[in-house]
């Protein structure tokens, strides 16, 4: 099948045949937490290891998102605040893929956002104040996913678990889409 130029998470350790265009299969092999890139282009994967293959999919499409100053919105991320509670997985030229881990009680300080897309790892319960979204309490289950246009923002986690979660920042103007799939969730793909 075509897909478009995507970001992978891999929420499960998994092997498969990947061929890409009409080229020779190669096995592949992924652990829990790995992000990949993939271009543009026709592929085929089929699941050889012995349990579930899941990941997360960011695709772009050609459709144009609202203007933000991307450079600015990353020049003081979550990153760059607090270093301590997030962790690059993955960047390149289109995204930039952060784990932020906030333990109950900890607060993360006003810093800016890109257009992105959060995924939950964890469940968790936090205050999210914007300066574009107002100010509110929010709970998330794993495997929850939600958008957010860029902005200025705090928040701070207010549950009694650790909150982990995934930060997909996109850095150019192009619509994240969103892979269907197999399952109750609308962000991830499963294959058996």
């Amino acid at each position: 099948h075509k897909g478009g130029p995507r970001v992978v998470y891999s929420l499960t350790d998994y092997k498969m045949s990947w061929r890409e265009g009409e080229g020779e299969p190669a096995e592949k092999s992924w652990s829990t937490g790995d992000v990949h890139w993939h271009d543009a282009g026709t592929h085929a994967v089929t699941n050889t290891g012995q349990s579930e293959a899941v990941f997360l999919v960011a695709m772009w499409t050609d459709e144009a998102l609202p203007a933000c100053d991307e450079e600015k919105a990353l020049d003081n991320d979550v990153n760059k605040v607090s270093p301590d509670k997030a962790e690059v997985l993955f960047e390149n030229e289109h995204a930039k893929v952060t784990k932020v881990t906030l333990e109950a009680g900890a607060e993360i300080p006003s810093h800016t956002g890109a257009i992105r897309v959060i995924y939950a790892l964890s469940d968790y319960s936090i205050n999210f104040a914007s300066d574009k979204e107002g100010t509110g309490e929010h709970s998330f289950e794993a495997g929850q996913a939600h958008w957010h246009e860029a902005c200025t923002h705090s928040l701070s986690n207010t549950g009694e678990t650790t909150a982990e979660f995934l930060v997909i920042a996109f850095k150019n103007k192009y619509q994240y889409g969103v892979i269907a799939s197999k399952n109750k969730f609308r962000y991830h793909w499963r294959m058996g």
